[in-house]
C-alpha cells in the first residue's frame, strides 16, 4: 500500500484541474512582462540613437577624405595647396607653435572661424560643412600641413572631425 505524502505546495494549492491563476498572480505576470517590454523598448531607442550618431561620424569621415585626397592630388606647387590666411601673409609663429588647430565655431548655422579657414577654404555637403587649412613648414622645412575640418550638428550638439596631413615636397 501506498502512502501519499503531501508536500507543502500541495496543501496552499489544490490540484484541481480547473483552477488557474489568481487575479494577484496574474497582475504580477503583467507587471512583469510591461517592466521587460519597456527596458527592450529604452535600448532600442538607444540603439537607434547610437547607430545615427554613427553614421554621421561616418559621413563626415568619408567626406573629410574626399576633399583631403583632391587636395593630396594636385602638385606641390599648385595655388590651392598655398598658405596664405585671411591677411594674405603666411601664417605667424604663434600659429606654429600651436600643433593643435582651433575647431570652429558652430553658431546657428555652423559657420567656420575666418581667422583659420577663409571663405574660399569652406564648402558644404549636405549638413556637413567642410573646412580646410594648408600650412608650409610647420613641422618640417620643404613640407605642407594640410587640415580637413567637418564640422555638422547633431540635435543641438556640434560635433567634428578632424584629418590632418603632411606632403612633402619630394613625393
Amino acid at each position: 500500500m501506498r502512502v501519499k505524502s503531501e508536500s507543502k505546495f500541495n496543501r496552499i494549492r489544490p490540484q484541481d484541474p480547473e483552477s488557474g491563476l489568481t487575479l494577484l498572480e496574474v497582475m504580477v505576470a503583467v507587471v512583469v512582462l510591461t517592466v521587460g517590454i519597456l527596458a527592450l523598448n529604452a535600448m532600442q531607442v538607444s540603439a537607434i540613437r547610437v547607430n545615427s550618431a554613427a553614421g554621421n561620424l561616418t559621413k563626415a569621415v568619408s567626406v573629410g577624405q574626399e576633399k583631403l585626397e583632391s587636395l593630396l592630388g594636385l602638385p606641390y606647387d599648385h595655388e590651392a595647396l598655398g598658405d596664405v590666411d585671411v591677411d594674405n601673409h603666411a601664417s605667424n609663429q604663434k600659429r606654429r607653435e600651436s600643433l593643435r588647430r582651433p575647431l570652429p565655431p558652430l553658431p546657428e548655422p555652423a559657420v567656420a572661424d575666418p581667422a583659420t579657414y577663409q571663405p574660399e577654404h569652406q564648402t558644404r555637403r549636405g549638413k556637413f560643412l567642410i573646412c580646410w587649412n594648408i600650412e608650409d613648414d610647420l613641422l618640417v622645412p620643404r613640407t605642407k600641413s594640410v587640415n580637413v575640418v567637418v564640422v555638422w550638428r547633431e540635435g543641438a550638439v556640434p560635433r567634428s572631425v578632424l584629418l590632418e596631413y603632411v606632403i612633402s615636397e619630394f613625393r
